[in-house]
């Protein structure tokens, strides 16, 4: 009777599994989030056995105490944000170790400074307290030294062997596209050149394609960068190619004109992605590597610990659905998720079973709508096989709602009535988001009310954080049985 429902159940092993399998996947398609990886943890443990070392030398060998150990641990956590803040895990600056060295220098001071004053307050500030503090200190950046060297040599001789990190695309056709076209041909940046894209044809030594094949690699994940070498582009022109762009999680630069190519010895964020160019970032991806593991995995874990916690509760709405009248426990249909790509998402059914597909949006007081259904809506259970489609890697907690393909207001498709629709796309859609927290769910009868979904999901967009998300999260809770909910 429930054999829908406890087959999906059945494969939670599976998807268990498969978590760490996409974690192992993630880290081999994304080597920058493996040198970020290990440079995070070596900048811990750094950490840690500098506390040692100085616990050592002045309590001959003793083992620290309780409180030691957790500072230690605050310390190398403080370390780690901090140097994550500043860009010192990414692959340019791993690479430039001794700018990174001197970065880290100027932080891990200042850290060890505010622990010397939480001392002094806390009356610890003894000479043996002094002494334990420089031995940290010292111990800590020659540590911190030899750690960088070795994670610099070890990305130096992966990007030796032909990897890459980043894979560039070059919008132009002119004689400055051509002459970076060369540059990053011969790079050992970690930068892979993917091709010329112009929607005017070109009759250079490289070929150029059109930006719809460039949107369409970027949708399969063979350019992640764009570099616009069309400086004197009209504003209009540049504008429509930016909301193209946009419509996938890319990361674009404007070369600003044949000073780009120009040694100017100024260093900037830029420079780290793109050593020796001076670039004018006009985009930036929503969420960097290293954050979309970390919400990844949080996602799959939650979803699992979740799913777990309410496997009673999903239970007894199977056994609702079912003494309702046949059909299947879950409903099943087309969603749009990141960039673009079509995935099935996972519902308790809460409508009579149709010969045709349901492809109309639900209304106010729909008659498709069993009353057993109504209860399931009312109070969004019906929401929660979703899970599922997390743990599958299709969709997060928190993101912009997946909408239909076809769907559409007052008579348009969505596509069509803003144009920056596609633009939700660059992230994984949710099972709950800042739009739905924000009294946008329900209906979607006219042009403002998807227009007003769509500035929520972008706002969450380009304000993302783990603190928003847990933010979107907390809010869910009251408003999960809103007068919206039909």
């Amino acid at each position: 009777m429930l054999i829908n429902l406890v087959g999906v159940l059945q494969r939670t092993p599976v998807y268990a599994e498969g978590i760490v399998k996409s974690l192992g996947s993630a880290i081999g398609h994304a080597p920058a989030v493996t040198f970020t990886l290990m440079a995070g943890t070596m900048d811990f443990f750094v950490v840690q056995a500098a506390a040692l070392a100085a616990n050592s030398v002045l309590q001959q060998g003793s083992d620290m105490s309780l409180i030691g150990i957790l500072g230690a641990n605050a310390v190398g956590l403080a370390c780690c944000v901090s140097f994550q803040h500043e860009g010192l895990y990414e692959i340019g600056a791993i690479r430039n170790e001794v700018r990174t060295i001197q970065a880290m220098l100027v932080r891990w001071s200042v850290l060890c400074l505010l622990l010397a004053l939480s001392a002094a307050l806390l009356h610890h500030s003894g000479e043996r307290a002094r002494l334990w503090m420089l031995l940290f200190y010292g111990a800590g950046l020659v540590g911190f030294c030899l750690a960088r060297l070795i994670v610099a040599w070890l990305v130096r001789d992966w990007l030796a062997q032909g990897n890459y990190v980043h894979a560039v695309g070059i919008v132009g056709q002119g004689e400055l596209a051509h002459q970076l076209t060369g540059k990053l041909a011969g790079n050992s940046s970690g930068l892979k050149f993917a091709g010329l894209f112009d929607d005017h044809q070109s009759a250079g030594a490289v070929p150029t394609r059109g930006i719809t094949e460039l949107l369409e690699l970027a949708g399969r994940d063979a350019v992640d960068t764009v570099i616009i070498a069309e400086p004197d582009m009209p504003a209009k022109q540049l504008s429509c190619l930016l909301q193209q762009l946009r419509q996938q999680p890319l990361r674009v630069y404007l070369m600003p004109g044949p000073i780009a190519l120009e040694p100017l010895g100024c260093a900037s964020q830029g420079s780290q992605v793109f050593p020796g160019l001076n670039l004018f970032p006009l985009a930036e991806g929503p969420i960097n590597e290293m954050s979309l593991l970390v919400k990844s995995a949080f996602d799959r874990l939650a979803a699992l610990l979740l799913l777990t916690a309410i496997a009673p509760v999903m239970l007894a709405c199977a056994v609702g659905i079912r003494l309702s009248g046949p059909g299947p426990i879950l409903f099943r249909q087309k969603r749009i998720g990141y960039k673009g790509r079509e995935f099935t998402i996972f519902k308790f059914r809460t409508m009579h079973v149709s010969e045709r597909p349901n492809i109309k949006l639900t209304e106010r007081n729909d008659p498709r709508i069993f009353g057993f259904g109504k209860f399931l809506r009312k109070t969004s259970l019906d929401e929660f096989p979703q899970l599922f489609n997390v743990l599958r890697g299709e969709m997060s907690l928190v993101g912009p709602r997946p909408h239909m393909p076809q769907a559409t207001a007052a008579g348009r498709l969505y596509f069509d009535a803003v144009s920056d629709y596609a633009a939700r796309h660059r992230v994984k859609p949710g099972i709950t988001g800042w739009a739905q927290v924000n009294g946008w769910r329900g209906p979607t009868e006219t042009i403002d009310q998807i227009k007003c979904r769509v500035a929520h999901d972008l706002y969450y967009i380009e304000n993302w954080s783990l603190l928003f998300d847990f933010l979107i999260m907390f809010k869910t809770c009251f408003v999960l049985f809103g007068k919206d909910v039909f």
